[in-house]
């Protein structure tokens, strides 16, 4: 027998009356009535015996948790990555680094937000290396990694983007480090100015 299918998620209630000849009628939304007439099995959308009930109540289930847990998954496009990968920053494959710094140091949940206030900022400056005097119209729009460095005494925070419409899964993780040309850039923000500056952007491939 063929069951019937779900291709959408939609919020329903279902009133359940068991009946001597083990149907069960239900009420619910247009959405609902729509899915169970497109399904072979169903002569009408308000009559469904016991077992196709059970396998929709299943299925609308399954798919209700699955949204869940995309949606309780992060969508920001920037993330903070453990200190450990700031050893890979110091010299990348198709771009310099950031400048020279001595140690790491891990910025706070507010650090963090008043620099995404700020980013805009980094669109007046413009690349210094790889394809030079380059501005970066947007970058917002871009996955961006940080790493808290000191430099001489002083808070930085280092900045690793790259354009991609699905990053790498690791890039929660781990430095990306994108070689030879794509729209891959990196800056470096003043913890105590709020400026940022270093601007670099991979050459052409």
């Amino acid at each position: 027998m063929t069951r019937p299918t779900i291709s959408g998620i939609s919020s329903f209630f279902i009133v359940a009356d068991v009946r001597r000849s083990q149907r069960i009628r239900y009420r619910g939304h247009r959405w609902l009535w729509f899915v169970l007439r497109s399904s072979s099995t169903v002569s009408h959308p308000s009559v469904m015996t016991k077992k196709q009930m059970r396998y929709l109540i299943s299925a609308t289930a399954l798919i209700l948790v699955t949204a869940l847990i995309s949606v309780a998954q992060p969508t920001t496009r920037w993330i903070l990555l453990p200190e450990t990968e700031a050893e890979h920053a110091k010299q990348l494959c198709s771009r310099p680094g950031p400048p020279k710094f001595q140690t790491t140091w891990k910025p706070t949940e507010g650090h963090i937000q008043t620099m995404e206030s700020r980013l805009s900022r980094i669109s007046r400056l413009r690349t210094q290396s790889g394809i030079a005097g380059v501005q970066i119209k947007h970058p917002n729009r871009y996955y961006r990694q940080y790493l808290g460095i000191m430099i001489n005494g002083k808070e930085f925070i280092f900045i690793n983007a790259f354009c991609n419409d699905k990053p790498p899964e690791r890039w929660r993780e781990s430095l990306i480090d994108v070689c030879d040309g794509g729209c891959s850039w990196g800056v470096v923000y003043n913890v105590a100015t709020g400026q940022f500056s270093h601007l670099e952007m991979n050459g052409v491939a």
